[in-house]
């Protein structure tokens, strides 16, 4: 998680969008297309329940195995104080 998030944040920081899924999916189809009609969206995930203390207050939350981080200033400003301080201090 550690690694993962300062790669992600640098990429980011960089202007490189990411989208990061779980090593043991596959894709049929290249999803680019469809999240390239998301236009105006900065994060499109799935959806989890894991933390249970963020999902119980707000009905669910974004599952990290399949997640879009469209690079733009609201999703750097947003990231990088939220998952580099408080999710990194989450076991998973």
């Amino acid at each position: 998680w550690v690694l993962r998030g300062h790669m992600l944040a640098h990429w980011l920081q960089n202007n490189i969008s990411v989208l990061l899924s779980d090593v043991d999916a596959f894709w049929v189809r290249d999803p680019m297309p469809h999240l390239h009609k998301l236009a105006g969206s900065d994060i499109v995930s799935s959806t989890g329940s894991f933390p249970t203390f963020f999902s119980d207050q707000h009905g669910h939350s974004g599952c990290m195995g399949f997640i879009y981080f469209q690079a733009t200033r609201k999703v750097v400003s947003l990231f990088i104080p939220i998952f580099l301080t408080e999710l990194l201090m989450i076991r998973d």
